[in-house]
């Protein structure tokens, strides 16, 4: 029930994969990298990019203005979400095209399973956001409440 999906619209933004092709102004990557793609889409020469704001990107999407008005603001454009946020088809396609293909994708190390760099792209900085928001400090107890998807996902704590 999001607002301004349509019909055909490809949804998905914890994306991850190995790079295929680029184009001419991607430097960064080459064939064969595996790279791990976070769901906001940033220009990366915009003042909110500059500031490290990259969530906040107000060149990346093309619609802003309907993000405006049902928001009150716009964010970045997002993959596999709705038009208001960019309508940029998402990760669950055989193939995904990266606007600001230098900007954003992060090169996995050698030695890393897809297992454990996939929830770098949405779930883990989500979740250390809302931490670091909550200020939560070593000592704290912390309850998180979820609606059993990830139920089977063994939780270890670091440092808290």
């Amino acid at each position: 029930m999001t607002p301004t999906m349509e019909s055909g619209d490809i949804l998905g933004h914890e994306a991850m994969g190995g790079v295929v092709d680029f184009g001419k102004d991607v430097r960064k990557f080459k064939a064969g990298d595996r790279v791990v793609v976070p769901f906001t889409i940033a220009c990366g020469a915009c003042r909110f990019c500059k500031m490290g704001l990259t969530s906040l990107c107000d060149t990346s999407n093309p619609n802003a203005e309907m993000a405006r008005k049902v928001m009150g603001q716009s964010p970045s454009a997002l993959f596999g979400y709705s038009h208001m946020l960019g309508g940029v088809p998402g990760g669950q396609a055989q193939y995904l095209r990266v606007p600001y293909g230098d900007v954003g994708p992060i090169k996995v190390p050698d030695g890393l399973t897809d297992k454990q760099v996939l929830f770098l792209s949405d779930i883990f900085p989500t979740g250390y956001m809302a931490a670091e928001n909550a200020q939560i400090q070593p000592g704290d107890t912390v309850a998180v409440w979820d609606v059993g998807r990830w139920a089977n996902l063994p939780l270890k704590a670091h440092g808290c």
